[in-house]
């Protein structure tokens, strides 16, 4: 046998020794491996500290796996990890159910899941509101979150609806819930993904940029908003220049009264000094009633002289 041969001799034995692993690995399903060192840790159902039951379940069943146990072995391995209300539990749900590891792990489940109840879902949803350093987005997927919930209850609301709602009354810009409350009117059948990205259009996000516009839809509040606004400063304008005018037209009122007045001053003292005395010289002017020089009747002080007598 040539070296060649007893090459190809051992690449068909390695190839027939790969395909029937894999056919044994088709056949046992998937398989879960565990660190060597990692250990299951107990589960008693209590406690702050206590495993959640779903993280338990899934390391137990891994583990399970790792080591090919089944039936009553599996079952025994499972009660291994118990403690506390959880070993408790299971050992009031009788003989047949502490024998079949699946039937053990429904227990678990059933009994410390978190149970979901409708009106505990609805409370959290409405008290849920955006807090003061979370940004829209965040606050959006808390509530889509929490909404998720409903999905699996029945005789629930709307999810949709329910969202959009909590989403309106829970933002904490005063302006922006008036917005979507007006938006909401107007539009009642707005998804609340379309809402979303509205109010994101509307307002800045947690690093300060406000997103571009994406539809027409979201801008037209936008002009009407700026068109209500113009509206105001025009009338606001028309105000002022009406009372501008009036102003003006006291101002103009009140100079020509003070040029009528002045007018009328100047008139009086012109007609106080007789046009015949404002030039003469009064050393020549003859007193009528003493009849000597340098005053006028009205300011003499001496006696009336009659002429007739002195003649």
């Amino acid at each position: 046998m040539t070296e060649m041969e007893a090459m190809q001799k051992r690449l068909d034995a390695l190839s027939t020794k790969l395909a029937d692993t894999q056919e044994s690995v088709r056949k046992q399903g998937n398989v879960y491996l565990l660190p060597k060192d990692k250990k299951v840790k107990n589960f008693s159902g209590s406690g702050h500290n206590s495993l959640a039951v779903n993280e338990f379940v899934e390391d137990i069943e891994s583990a399970i796996k790792l080591r090919h146990l089944e039936g009553e072995n599996a079952a025994h391995f499972i009660l291994a990890h118990l403690e506390g209300p959880a070993r408790q539990e299971l050992k009031h749900r009788g003989v047949a159910i502490s024998k079949d590891p699946q039937k053990i792990t429904e227990v678990l489940v059933e009994t410390f899941g978190e149970k979901k109840d409708l009106g505990k879902v609805m409370r959290d949803i409405c008290n849920r509101v955006q807090k003061e350093d979370e940004s829209i987005t965040d606050f959006a997927y808390a509530l889509m979150t929490l909404a998720d919930k409903l999905t699996d209850l029945s005789g629930g609301p709307d999810k949709d609806q329910t969202l959009k709602e909590q989403f309106r009354d829970g933002l904490k810009d005063g302006s922006l819930r008036r917005e979507i409350k007006r938006l909401l009117k107007d539009k009642p059948t707005t998804s609340f993904i379309d809402l979303r990205d509205w109010a994101l259009d509307m307002a800045e996000d947690e690093n300060g940029i406000h997103r571009p516009q994406k539809t027409r839809k979201v801008g037209q509040y936008a002009v009407e908003a700026t068109h209500d606004v113009s509206e105001a400063l025009l009338v606001l304008s028309s105000v002022v220049k009406s009372q501008t005018d009036v102003l003006e037209a006291i101002q103009k009122q009140q100079t020509d009264f003070q040029t009528r007045l002045e007018i009328v001053e100047k008139g009086r003292s012109y007609h106080r000094t007789p046009r015949n005395r404002q030039n003469r010289d009064i050393s020549q002017v003859e007193c009528y009633r003493c009849h000597e020089r340098g005053h006028f009747a009205n300011q003499c002080n001496g006696a009336r002289t009659n002429s007739s007598q002195e003649n």
